[in-house]
């Protein structure tokens, strides 16, 4: 993030996300550098870069005359409750973020299953032809489809009230 901010590169989030990253961030960072001195040493000239622009529930921005992205914050809590997808209509192509996962089970510690399939389906309804998952390689629709067919089939076989209550809310 310094490359980025040292180039004036402008870091958006949803709100949500920017006041956890500015309540916990300096935290963990101090944390991952009292683990150990090899650690310690990669991450001694790091430093936090929070979001210069935050938005509530859509923002849309012209990259240039051609590029409009849509960023949009899914309804609820899905992956976590400040989740961005980016959407850029015209090239039919999303960014997905940490709403996707493909080719693995994902991190669900923050999750909400119920909102992460609504979001989900949301791109769905998008139809895009590209997807960029948070990780994974970019797919298509039929990894989408089969990572929400896995997440339902998960919310349906976990002992009740696996994630209806996240942590840190």
């Amino acid at each position: 993030m310094v490359f980025f901010a040292a180039n004036r590169a402008i870091a958006v989030s949803q709100e949500k996300c920017g006041k956890r990253m500015k309540a916990q961030s300096p935290i963990l960072l101090s944390k991952y550098r009292s683990r150990e001195p090899n650690i310690a040493k990669l991450l001694e000239k790091v430093e936090v870069s929070l979001p210069s622009v935050t938005y509530r529930d859509k923002l849309c921005a012209h990259l240039d005359d051609k590029i409009e992205v849509e960023i949009v914050h899914s309804d609820g809590t899905a992956h976590t409750d400040g989740d961005s997808i980016v959407h850029i209509r015209d090239d039919r192509v999303v960014f997905a973020g940490d709403v996707l996962w493909v080719d693995y089970h994902p991190n669900l510690e923050d999750a909400h299953i119920q909102g992460q399939i609504r979001a989900l389906k949301t791109i769905v309804r998008w139809n895009p032809r590209r997807i960029v998952p948070g990780h994974g390689p970019v797919c298509g629709l039929p990894e989408l489809r089969r990572f929400i067919r896995y997440l339902e089939e998960l919310d349906k076989n976990c002992p009740e009230g696996f994630e209806r209550t996240p942590r840190n809310r």
